[in-house]
């Protein structure tokens, strides 16, 4: 039944998909991956179950895969077919063959479930670090003076979200969340992956950011429901509290000459040597 297929799929995404989860002590295999399997060889040919884990997706209007789109790496036009020659009017790849370079491979994730992927895992400590951090890591973000100036930042809990990318090639768009303690909050298991540009150029800025504010954005104007780890279910606060970018990726998701430019500072108006 759909119901058995939709506790089936919560089972898979209990665990971080269980993608790296090995299936038992020495496993060559995941979890996902012996699901995947015993789906697709147990059930007869003619069965008419789902032989795929993306498939179950789709068939249960899970929204947990990212959103995967082919396009020009000029101009950051979607591309219906991957050797499509067509983009934007004035885009220099326009109306040309269409070569590996030219294309770009854009990832945005559901920015929700990606928060609720790592906070519930780390739950207890999201409740209990804000009220212990002043004495254990005083000099700790969630210490400083614009953290307590954020609205519902004492009476409410809160899931503050700390956005980081780079200038390389392939930038990716990941974040922290500040109520998890340091180390713990940089550990790859506590990090979010929102959205990843993958080309041999950086993206047209709006393309990779946009669509990640606008899913931030509609979290912070209502709540995120978080399971206790008891069983039970309170809703969160989401706020953003900064972005922390190198200067390759700052002058260009900024719009400015680069941090070596005559005019690379993005404070002031000394102009350099």
């Amino acid at each position: 039944s759909t119901e058995y297929i939709e506790s089936f799929i919560d089972e898979i995404n209990s665990n971080n998909n269980d993608v790296e989860t090995p299936l038992y002590p020495g496993s060559a295999i995941s979890i996902r991956d012996a699901c995947d399997r015993l789906i697709h060889y147990f059930f007869p040919l003619g069965c008419r179950l789902p032989r795929t884990i993306f498939t179950l997706f789709k068939m249960t209007n899970n929204d947990y895969r990212s959103e995967v789109s082919v396009r020009c790496v000029e101009c950051g036009q979607v591309l219906v077919q991957s050797n499509e020659e067509k983009c934007s009017t004035f885009c220099i790849h326009n109306g040309k063959h269409r070569s590996y370079a030219n294309k770009a491979e854009l990832a945005i994730m559901n920015v929700e479930i990606e928060i609720k992927r790592v906070a519930e895992r780390y739950i207890n400590l999201i409740n209990d670090y804000p009220k212990q951090a002043e004495h254990l890591v005083p000099c700790d973000i969630i210490n400083g003076q614009i953290y307590h100036q954020m609205s519902n930042s004492k009476s409410e809990r809160n899931i503050t979200i700390i956005l980081h990318t780079d200038g390389a090639p392939a930038v990716k768009a990941s974040t922290t969340i500040a109520e998890i303690p340091i180390p713990l909050r940089d550990w790859k298991s506590a990090v979010m992956v929102f959205g990843i540009w993958l080309a041999s150029s950086k993206p047209p800025r709006d393309h990779l950011l946009k669509p990640i504010t606008i899913q931030l954005q509609k979290l912070m104007e209502s709540k995120i429901l978080l399971k206790q780890a008891n069983g039970s279910h309170l809703w969160h606060n989401v706020r953003v509290q900064q972005a922390i970018f190198d200067l390759p990726a700052r002058a260009h998701l900024l719009n400015i000459v680069q941090y070596n430019g005559y005019d690379g500072c993005g404070d002031c108006f000394i102009k350099g040597m």
